[in-house]
């Protein structure tokens, strides 16, 4: 008979996931047995857990804040497409071997083409408020698509300059710019920009930004907030109420979540009632 599958989601804080409720949701409808459970970790202790994953011998488990790219020194293999982003959000354990890869940036084009399929991402001016593992996910997508222009803007300046020599390497073809989150600059680009996206932590909580940057934006720029929980973020709401297309975070969520899913147990889910993967 085989055993259960043990799968988890490893990141700190967790109180705001809906990643186990999918996931245990997700192996019922399938027919499959197993469960997966919320591991609270602080960056500190990351190795520890590790060690625990491997003694217990979990499956597979997601990677979310503030893990995503601390992990990969960890791991025995890891994607092309991971070691480009430079983060790992997904890790399944294979035989012996634990292999990492990103599911975040294909996550996040589907959920964008699903909800702006007249509006393709070429050649689009896009803003990106942070410079984290899920902004690097969302950069390596926008750079596949060809997007005009990226510009990063990030609490610590240096970590956006950063991310853009690293993906400067990768993608030379297209420019990006790192601003403070604070710039004076960074209101001029964002009334030329076509896409505002949110990949920071703020909203979690409804947390706010202490300067709202929709006051500054170019009239009928899409909005969009990788924060899922709540359904509709502060920066979304006050977005929505000023005429703005929106995309909320919930469909990269679910769109990740799925190809997550697949790698660990083969099997495609299906979606729960009120949450689409199409």
């Amino acid at each position: 008979m085989k055993k259960p599958l043990l799968l988890g989601v490893v990141g700190f804080p967790l109180s705001h996931s809906q990643s186990p409720d999918l996931h245990n949701r997700w192996l019922r409808t399938v027919h499959l047995s197993g469960v997966y459970l919320p591991f609270e970790v602080s960056p500190s202790k990351l190795k520890r857990f590790f060690r625990m994953a491997q003694k217990v011998r979990l499956d597979g488990f997601n990677v979310t804040v503030p893990h995503k790219e601390k992990i990969i020194p960890l791991l025995d293999i890891v994607s092309k497409a991971a070691k480009t982003i430079g983060a790992v959000n997904t890790v399944v354990r294979k035989r012996a071997r634990w292999y990492g890869d990103n599911s975040d940036w294909q996550g996040y084009l589907f959920s964008y083409k699903a909800r702006f399929k007249k509006k393709p991402l070429k050649g689009k001016r896009i803003v990106l408020l942070g410079a984290g593992g899920a902004a690097r996910a969302i950069v390596y997508a926008l750079c596949h698509e060809k997007v005009s222009e990226i510009i990063i803007a990030n609490r610590n300046a240096g970590r956006a300059e950063k991310l853009v020599r690293h993906f400067n390497r990768h993608f030379p073809h297209i420019p990006k710019r790192a601003l403070p989150l604070n710039s004076k600059k960074l209101g001029e680009f964002l009334a030329k920009t076509d896409l505002l996206i949110n990949a920071t932590t703020v909203g979690l909580g409804n947390s706010r930004f202490s300067k709202s940057p929709i006051r500054s934006l170019r009239h009928k720029a899409i909005v969009s907030d990788i924060v899922y929980n709540p359904p509709l973020s502060p920066l979304l709401k006050e977005a929505k109420k000023s005429g703005h297309p929106i995309l909320p975070g919930v469909g990269m969520f679910l769109h990740q979540a799925a190809l997550s899913f697949e790698l660990w147990t083969g099997k495609k889910p299906r979606g729960p009632r009120g949450m689409t993967l199409s």
